[in-house]
């Protein structure tokens, strides 16, 4: 289970039909996850598309459409669409992937001041700090982009927010993260030298709890996943980074995740609209029977 998980249960859960995006990795987890849940998403070409088309969804069901765009450019290609967006006071969700929590402001890759750019152009914009803001956060901005008058809103999801903790690993110098066919193959090669190497190999394999729960054992875990699909081993003891750097990691990792999958409440928040008070409506019918000539209201 990761971050990617609940951003499509709240999204199905507001009966979220389609994602239009322009896909890349920032994004990946969330994407794969509502295409499981049956939501279909929909890759453009430009990013400034997306959000017209999450514009259109909402100017024609009054519900907030949802784009989603990777970082950086990812999100600054939108903002022409998101201005019209904001003048036309459609509804609409915008999900801006980001660099990790722990790299923002270091120089990685794609990594700008999303809320600079967006807090102008929209009614409401929030980054999720934690995996376990996702859910409230998300229900506030399906609240937000519909309540009073509509609009858009945006909301930042940051890499290791989003994707498994066991991605967070290797940052701490504590495991490797290889494909499984190269796991697969050291193996191999462990079990044609040393049983006991090979042994001590599958040990350090990272066998994440959904698999423990259904029986599986490191081996049978190593051997069902697809080729490409990335695996985590431990490293040996001499090769691990310092004591400081892996206490570090895992703190955040706790602090990241913590929470995050436990029980919580994933549909709409009520949205509220402007009603006039007896006073305001008292003076336009008294208006209105004084008028001589047209009147704009």
């Amino acid at each position: 289970r990761h971050g990617g998980d609940l951003v499509a249960n709240v999204l199905k859960a507001h009966g979220v039909e389609f994602i239009f995006c322009l896909s890349g990795g920032h994004i990946s987890p969330f994407l794969v996850s509502s295409e499981q849940q049956g939501i279909r998403v929909v890759d453009v070409r430009h990013e400034v598309n997306a959000v017209f088309a999450a514009d259109a969804v909402g100017r024609l069901t009054g519900k907030p459409g949802v784009a989603a765009v990777t970082a950086g450019p990812g999100v600054t290609n939108t903002i022409t669409a998101v201005k019209n967006c904001f003048m036309a006071q459609s509804p609409m969700v915008l999900l801006g992937g980001a660099a990790a929590t722990i790299m923002q402001g270091r120089g990685a890759l794609q990594d700008i001041d999303h809320m600079a750019i967006m807090k102008p152009i929209t009614k409401w914009c929030y980054s999720c700090r934690t995996a376990r803001d996702i859910v409230p956060t998300l229900r506030t901005a399906f609240q937000m982009a519909a309540s009073g008058v509509p609009g858009p809103v945006f909301v930042e999801l940051p890499l290791d927010v989003l994707y498994p903790i066991t991605e967070l690993l290797p940052q701490g110098g504590t495991h490797a993260r290889l494909r499984a066919r190269e796991a697969k193959a050291n193996l191999k090669m462990l079990e044609s030298k040393s049983k006991r190497e090979a042994k001590d190999f599958l040990k350090r394999i990272v066998v994440p709890e959904e698999a423990v729960k259904n029986g599986m054992n490191p081996e049978q875990f190593l051997q069902s996943k697809p080729d490409d699909s990335p695996v985590f081993v431990e490293l040996p003891e001499n090769e691990k980074a310092s004591w400081g750097m892996q206490t570090a990691v895992k703190l955040l990792q706790k602090r990241l995740h913590a929470g995050a999958h436990e029980s919580q409440i994933y549909g709409p928040l009520p949205v509220t609209y402007p009603l006039p008070t007896g006073d305001s409506v008292s003076k336009t019918i008294k208006y209105l029977l004084l008028a001589k000539r047209p009147l704009v209201l």
